[in-house]
This record gives structure tokens, C-alpha cells and sequence, in this order.
């Protein structure tokens, strides 16, 4: 069973289930200057939480920063 998760004039990204095993994969289609490429992942997500992740905001490089010295102040305990 596939699934478009979101449209652009430059990527898709597709979600896929097989019937026969119920693994699912995320597909990133990307077109630029008559190319495509493809990358794709395996992932415990279904099709709605997937999507529910793609429509949250990005991590910023504050978030991932704040998560390391919160990360590493914990370790130091």
C-alpha cells in the first residue's frame, strides 16, 4: 500500500506497507534539473504518524544543542 505523505514542484515523499511482511519504508523522490533520485528508510511509523511528523517544524541547531548539554549535565551527575 502506498502513500503520498507531501507534494512539491521538487520532492515527494512517499510512505510504503507491504501486505505480505507489514514492513513499512519512507521514500524521499527528488527532481532537479532533469535527475531523480531516491532515498528511502525503514520505519515503525504508519502513514498517519508519518505524516504527522513531516507537519511538525524542523530541529533547529538550538534544539539539538540544548539536547546535548541537557544530555551531558546528566551524566555528569
Amino acid at each position: 500500500m502506498v502513500r503520498t505523505l507531501s507534494r512539491s514542484s521538487r520532492r515527494d515523499v512517499v510512505h510504503a506497507t507491504c501486505f505480505g511482511c507489514k514492513r513499512a519504508m519512507l521514500f524521499a523522490i527528488e527532481r532537479r534539473e532533469g535527475q531523480i533520485a531516491c532515498m528511502g528508510l525503514f520505519t515503525d511509523c504508519d502513514a498517519t504518524d508519518a505524516k504527522r511528523f513531516l507537519e511538525k517544524s524542523r530541529i533547529s541547531l538550538d534544539d539539538v544543542l540544548r539536547a546535548h548539554e541537557l544530555l551531558f549535565e546528566k551524566t555528569r551527575l
